[in-house]
């Protein structure tokens, strides 16, 4: 009795002879089904790694705000000024700096802040970070109180917990277009070369479908190695290069296994 969708396709993952004999074993939208399924598992370690961390390199995301953090001016006076409850008691409004569009200061308005080119100002409830254009209003937490450890430290932390699911979601998309990049060619060019193949009488591949079968299939065990190592250690250029290797590394061993004839795979049972 054969496997249905999906235990066929996973069947398929047990040996690189079923990777290559299950071939027939899917249609279109199910081969579709399984792209989205693999593509969707290589995602999952990004959300995984954003939601763990607590702070990321505020210069990639802020460069000139991040500069502008390192003040010492600026720390002196939120390490003396009152600060009770997740608020700040300052007395006034007052400009620290206003240099080359670089605004600091202490209590402005958001419309003086939405004017400079890039903005660190600190309020009684709130501080505003402006860069590339964007404007930032985030509360203090409790957690990371301004008049505790190093500012910088600080503001990142709060900044970074009110945007971590924006941060996430914009790494999501950027991992994802280089994973669907790579996804798509590593199965185009599989599945062209096989399709190509077919016309050799010592490969047995009848049509295009089946070379892309024979590509899923591969790739599947592949997507989760990528997937193990994202999620241990997360790094994009690593789990690219790690979901190639497999998935060539497999290529070379089905063919061996079976030649990509299923008279051979009968000689050798």
């Amino acid at each position: 009795m054969k496997d249905a969708f999906p235990a066929n396709y996973f069947a398929s993952w047990t040996s690189p002879v079923k990777m290559f004999t299950n071939r027939k074993s899917m249609k279109w939208w199910q081969l579709i089904l399984v792209f989205v399924f693999l593509f969707a598992l290589v995602l999952t370690p990004v959300p995984l790694y954003y939601q763990q961390k607590t702070t990321v390199d505020i210069g990639e995301y802020m460069p000139e705000v991040s500069q502008m953090l390192n003040d010492k001016e600026l720390q002196q006076i939120a390490k003396t000024a009152s600060y009770s409850k997740d608020e700040y008691s300052f007395k006034n409004s007052q400009v620290l700096k206003n240099e080359k569009g670089r605004l600091m200061g202490i209590n402005l308005p958001k419309k003086q802040v939405d004017k400079a080119k890039s903005a660190v100002v600190m309020c009684d409830k709130f501080f505003y970070l402006r860069d590339r254009k964007v404007t930032y209003k985030i509360f203090y937490n409790e957690k990371y109180a301004p008049n505790e450890g190093k500012l910088k430290d600080q503001l990142v932390k709060t900044w970074y917990l009110r945007n971590k699911a924006a941060i996430a979601f914009s790494m999501m998309f950027l991992v994802g277009s280089m994973f669907l990049m790579t996804d798509i060619l590593i199965i185009l060019v599989g599945s062209i070369f096989l399709w190509l193949a077919r016309k050799s009488p010592m490969v047995t591949i009848e049509n295009f479908k089946e070379a892309v079968n024979v590509m899923l299939n591969v790739l599947g065990p592949a997507s989760l190695v990528a997937f193990v190592f994202g999620t241990l250690h997360f790094d994009l250029s690593l789990m690219t290069a790690v979901q190639s290797a497999v998935a060539i590394i497999l290529m070379l061993v089905v063919y061996t296994k079976t030649h990509f004839n299923d008279y051979y795979v009968e000689k050798r049972k």
